[in-house]
């Protein structure tokens, strides 16, 4: 798989999203971060993005919202997104919530290895370019 791919991370953790960030560039991603749901959408509508991770629970637009929000767009919504959360069973929590209804590929729980993300990463961006 060509590793040339550029990954939008949106995470309100600054440690996190440099983890994440620092895991990915080393296996050739490349990796535009941003902090929030706002500075996500701007830099989704103005980058050539090939996966999108998003954090669930973010102040201001949380990735629900973020996710809704790109899948709104033509451009936007064939690409493949990964939720991160930090609850262990999002299922239940999330349905009351409608995030069900949400049209994200995986999510992954916080705190996540390096191989469990690069796994996920790597089969969303495969699965795309089939």
């Amino acid at each position: 798989m060509d590793k040339n791919k550029k990954i939008l991370m949106v995470d309100d953790d600054r440690n996190f999203l440099e983890s994440v960030k620092t895991v990915l560039t080393k296996k050739g991603f490349e990796v535009v971060t941003a902090k929030n749901g706002d500075e996500g959408m701007r830099k989704a509508l103005s980058e050539q993005l090939d996966l999108v991770i998003l954090d669930v629970m973010m102040p201001g637009q949380d990735g629900w919202d973020l996710c809704d929000s790109l899948r709104s767009k033509d451009e936007l919504r064939n690409i493949p997104i990964i939720y991160f959360t930090c609850v262990e069973a999002p299922k239940s929590l999330y349905q009351s919530h409608g995030a069900f209804e949400t049209d994200w590929d995986e999510y992954l729980t916080k705190p996540v290895t390096p191989k469990k993300l690069l796994e996920t990463v790597e089969k969303l961006l495969e699965k795309d370019s089939s």
